[in-house]
């Protein structure tokens, strides 16, 4: 593994800074302008992630991400070729 994927790699595992813990939830999003298809979101996170008819990525749901699958969304991001996935953190849950 080169030094750059480790440090995506590690990246993604790293917890979320402090001031998102609690306050708000983690949302993901693919930008259909990038993904080419790979397909390693799905592989990593089907929990979150599935294929459209020509095997593009796609957000199950509305996108927000429960707790207990953050670290997969992170997982995901990290291995995506194209960086076509992103993580957001909108505003305050109610």
């Amino acid at each position: 593994m080169s030094g750059a994927s480790l440090a995506r790699a590690v990246g993604a595992l790293a917890p979320p800074p402090a001031t998102h813990r609690g306050a708000t939830a983690m949302k993901i999003r693919i930008d259909p302008e990038r993904c080419q298809g790979h397909g390693r979101c799905y592989d990593l996170a089907p929990e979150l992630f599935s294929e459209d008819d020509e095997g593009y990525g796609q957000v199950i749901g509305d996108g927000l991400v429960p707790p207990d699958k953050e670290r997969a969304a992170r997982l995901a991001v990290s291995n995506c070729p194209e960086r076509a996935i992103e993580i957001n953190y909108p505003s305050e849950i109610r």
